[in-house]
């Protein structure tokens, strides 16, 4: 029988097509079979899928039951949910009180999170009003994670972590496919592997930035050393 991590791998790989063809309904399929076995991750892209309809009919009360059961396994980004779900009142009614408990249980609870939907302009997604000039915290955090994959489930599940919990628009982390960047020149070694320069493609706006290429990438702990790594930039980026 397979474990729930197991699960959970299947339904990412249906979720994105990764070495499979993607198919959201046996994504779904495998998460609800882990969260069958109450593990946390099946547990909150179950409530994921019901939340936006993806290979399952939208239901945000199954959504909400999910993220809840989720999080009272202690995986975090169920707890980051359920207190978004009782903060805005999704599959839920709103509850300040229940808010504030799930919300101290998160690990990155320093974020500047206390968003309300003050601005004047309404989200085409949910049609409510925005949490912010370009943001909608219910709905485009959940957007983003769900429009890539590095097709590595770990750096997947590493960046995914701070995108669901970005308030504002210029605090969003992003993948960068590697076919957006251009003029790539070598200036040096260090680290890891070699440095180099490039310029990066956004829209019609182009930006330089600095790459550095790994070696012995599949090396289990340089490669968690990195991602190690990651994290910290990725919390000095939000925290400070």
């Amino acid at each position: 029988m397979a474990s729930g991590e197991e699960l959970c791998y299947k339904g990412w790989q249906h979720q994105f097509g990764i070495d499979v063809e993607k198919d959201f309904g046996k994504a779904f399929e495998y998460y609800k079979q882990a969260a069958d076995l109450d593990n946390g991750e099946g547990l909150f892209w179950t409530g994921f899928c019901y939340n936006w309809g993806i290979g399952v009919n939208k239901d945000d009360k199954e959504a909400f039951k999910h993220y809840l059961r989720s999080a009272e396994t202690g995986y975090y980004n169920g707890i980051y949910k359920t207190a978004i779900c009782f903060k805005f009142g999704i599959g839920i009614e709103e509850d300040k009180d229940k808010h504030k408990e799930w919300f101290n249980k998160d690990s990155l609870k320093q974020v500047r999170f206390y968003a309300e939907r003050d601005s004047e302009a309404k989200c085409e997604i949910c049609n409510n009003f925005k949490t912010g000039l370009s943001w909608c915290i219910t709905c485009y955090p959940d957007m983003t994670i769900q429009s890539w994959t590095s097709r590595d489930k770990k750096i997947d599940d590493l960046l995914k972590f701070f995108q669901l919990r970005t308030c504002t628009r210029c605090y969003l982390v992003k993948w960068i496919p590697f076919e957006k960047l251009v003029n790539i020149e070598k200036i040096g070694e260090g680290g890891f592997g070699s440095v180099f320069s490039a310029i990066m493609w956004n829209n019609d706006l182009c930006e330089h930035v600095a790459l550095k290429t790994i070696q012995n990438f599949k090396e289990v702990s340089l490669f968690n050393s990195i991602l190690n790594s990651i994290l910290q930039m990725c919390l000095c980026l939000i925290l400070y």
